[in-house]
């Protein structure tokens, strides 16, 4: 396979727990693997535009569980205060539309901004659904806070994000995180699911040698 036109795509949501237990391996891989492959990202729409309804005790219950479970396996850290806090709607479209903001701001942040806004839900239990906290992540990074809300109010970021979102459907993405491989037209299953580094990698090198 010629590597030199082969792309990592990684398909997942700033809000999806499963994804940010599996931040480390995707860290490790493009830690290693980067000077030999392209990587994309894609945000594929956990729970977007949901009805403005907060959490209630059940649903609350199950984040509970997922996270532990996430916990349990990975080792991540989960701020669980962040599950008590009143009045929280658990939409993802502004994490991931800020995702894409900061793509058309500095693509070269893209990916920072990506782990900043895991990292600040998850590890430090801060309310990412909130324009406030999303454009002082992207200031964190070194943007402009000014730019970065003029952009994401545009029309274009949420047409760009919801983009993302149909595109990962198109791929028959089901859950997150997912990776791909790219060649060209051709997309090869690397995990739909977390996957630890010493299962995903040697499938990639795999591929990557064929």
């Amino acid at each position: 396979m010629n590597t030199a036109v082969t792309t990592i795509l990684y398909i997942g949501d700033p809000m999806c727990s499963w994804c940010w237990g599996f931040t480390p391996v995707l860290d490790r891989l493009r830690e290693q693997l980067l000077p030999h492959v392209g990587f994309r990202l894609m945000v594929g729409g956990l729970r977007p535009g949901k009805a403005a309804v907060p959490l209630d005790t059940v649903f609350r219950e199950q984040l509970r569980h997922h996270w532990r479970a996430v916990q349990e396996r990975t080792g991540q850290p989960f701020a669980w205060e962040g599950l008590e806090r009143r009045q929280f709607i658990y939409d993802t479209e502004p994490a991931a539309r800020a995702v894409v903001t900061v793509r058309q701001l500095a693509a070269e942040l893209e990916y920072a901004y990506f782990r900043a806004a895991q990292e600040a839900f998850y590890a430090l239990g801060q309310d990412t659904t909130q324009l406030d906290r999303l454009s002082a992540l992207a200031v964190e990074l070194g943007l402009d806070g000014a730019l970065f809300r003029q952009t994401f109010a545009e029309e274009s970021a949420l047409a760009l994000t919801y983009a993302d979102f149909n595109a990962a459907r198109q791929l028959g993405v089901q859950g997150f995180p997912t990776l791909l491989l790219q060649q060209g037209d051709r997309y090869y299953p690397l995990t739909q699911g977390y996957l630890p580094y010493d299962r995903l990698e040697p499938v990639i090198r795999g591929l990557l040698a064929s």
